[in-house]
């Protein structure tokens, strides 16, 4: 449960067939607010705890806002830089709730990139995104989009390297199409490449 005063504290629970209660309501140091979410997985005193839902409205309106969802693709050509793309998405605060690695059929890469449909780049970018391995992430944080966005950096590796030299695209893309990673540009973007990599 989440308190008024940013605590978070434990319920009590109830062993039914060894009649006992094993948790008391108690401030809990080791789980920080960022760690609270629906689908997250905790350690509690050994014992691994998958959140399911809220305990009440008042925890539901305080943790709900804070946590923020979108998805982060490494593409094809950002496959050999995978561990520090991750890495680099840990140290920025930012949390990976699922991870899946996919490779998608021409017409999936058409179908993700559907709003790009009418640009010049549209077919370069569509056989780019189906000539190997993606992996998708699920990235939770307070303004996930907007931080993810920021480590990203500019479409264009030549920009990203002036502009944003320490961004992800500066340092392991090769140009606007092979720039290594995607991210989304707002909420709804956010919500539906994140619900298309949950179905794919």
């Amino acid at each position: 449960m989440f308190s008024s005063t940013g605590e978070v504290f434990l319920e009590r629970e109830f062993d039914i067939k060894n009649q006992r209660s094993f948790l008391r309501r108690v401030a809990y140091t080791d789980i920080s607010l960022d760690h609270l979410f629906v689908g997250s997985v905790v350690n509690v005193f050994t014992r691994q705890l998958l959140i399911e839902d809220y305990g009440d409205e008042f925890t539901r309106r305080n943790l709900q806002q804070l946590q923020e969802r979108t998805l982060a693709l490494i593409k094809p050509d950002g496959i050999p830089y995978m561990g520090k793309i991750i890495e680099a998405i840990c140290c920025s605060g930012l949390i990976i709730k699922q991870l899946r690695m996919c490779k998608l059929s021409r017409g999936q890469a058409k179908d993700f990139y559907k709003a790009h449909m009418d640009k010049p780049f549209f077919e370069e970018l569509a056989n780019h995104m189906s000539s190997g391995p993606c992996v998708a992430m699920e990235l939770v944080a307070e303004d996930a989009i907007a931080k993810w966005r920021l480590l990203l950096g500019p479409t264009s590796t030549e920009v990203a390297r002036m502009k944003a030299p320490s961004s992800i695209r500066a340092n392991f893309g090769t140009d606007s199409t092979r720039n290594a990673v995607h991210g989304a540009d707002s909420y709804d973007s956010a919500r539906r490449v994140v619900t298309y990599f949950i179905f794919i």
